[in-house]
């Protein structure tokens, strides 16, 4: 994920209601990979690092990406990738009815989650310890400690790590052929959202919303067009945005964490 500079962001606190100017500003102040918290989103929000919290929150609450419409009062919510649980919180206050199913395989993230939905008090949410992919199965996961840790699909595979953890997967295949409907389907799997594309590619009928972080790995080969293409066949139309954007990159091309490009996707259907 890009990251904003300190002077950039302190440019845009500054139109802010002193007290969330102090809070923010406190925030931009911590070193990386400290645990914190803060009540800045109202209730206690826990964190391993601030500057992937105020990333985070502001992506959600602030350009509130994920917002989405729907006529049901109970709307069924993928949430994969769940980190700390902010996307989570933002369904639950769009949706106070919204089921959600969260996947995070990062057992250290995943203590954070189940803090936070409890200090906001949440029901109807389920967490998952699992990480999204093609098949049940247990793969080498790369701890990175906060928003970036990711699968490690086979030997050439490398990525900044903390350290490394084998975890369990869950095949959405599975999932989403059990469920009738599914609101909204949100992916942000650091790299294994390809192969789980590919192998949903026929059952996603049923997805209303989708919206897909596609991460290139330095290195691998890239999958965006497939991941298009899917989502063509599949009927939805789809918009794109660039966090990590390169001015020149035929001269230089933008890293963070072994990636070199990232898109956001918003599928939907019309």
């Amino acid at each position: 994920m890009r990251r904003k500079s300190l002077k950039a962001k302190l440019r845009w606190v500054c139109g802010l209601e002193p007290a969330r100017q102090t809070e923010l500003y406190r925030l931009w102040q911590l070193k990386r990979y400290i645990p914190g918290s803060t009540n800045l989103l109202g209730p206690t929000i826990e964190f391993p690092d601030a500057r992937s919290f105020l990333y985070m929150q502001e992506e959600i609450f602030d350009k509130r990406i994920y917002e989405f419409k729907t006529d049901s009062a109970a709307p069924i919510i993928i949430d994969g990738g769940a980190n700390i649980g902010l996307a989570t919180l933002f369904f639950k206050r769009l949706f106070p009815g919204a089921i959600i199913t969260a996947f995070e395989p990062d057992a250290d993230v995943r203590r954070y989650f189940a803090a936070n939905i409890a200090a906001a008090g949440l029901t109807g949410i389920t967490i998952e310890p699992t990480a999204l992919w093609s098949s049940q199965t247990e793969l080498t996961f790369a701890v990175e400690g906060a928003d970036g840790g990711r699968l490690l699909a086979d030997a050439t595979d490398i990525a900044p790590v903390k350290k490394l953890a084998a975890v369990p997967t869950a095949r959405l295949r599975d999932l989403l052929s059990a469920t009738q409907r599914v609101d909204m389907l949100k992916l942000d799997i650091e790299g294994a959202e390809g192969e789980v594309m590919a192998d949903c590619r026929d059952v996603l009928t049923n997805v209303r919303h989708l919206f897909v972080e596609y991460h290139s790995i330095i290195g691998k080969p890239q999958c965006l067009a497939s991941i298009l293409g899917i989502l063509q066949q599949a009927g939805f139309s789809y918009h794109l945005s660039v966090p990590l954007f390169s001015p020149r990159p035929f001269i230089e091309r933008s890293a963070y964490l072994g990636m070199d490009n990232q898109l956001n996707i918003f599928a939907y259907r019309i």
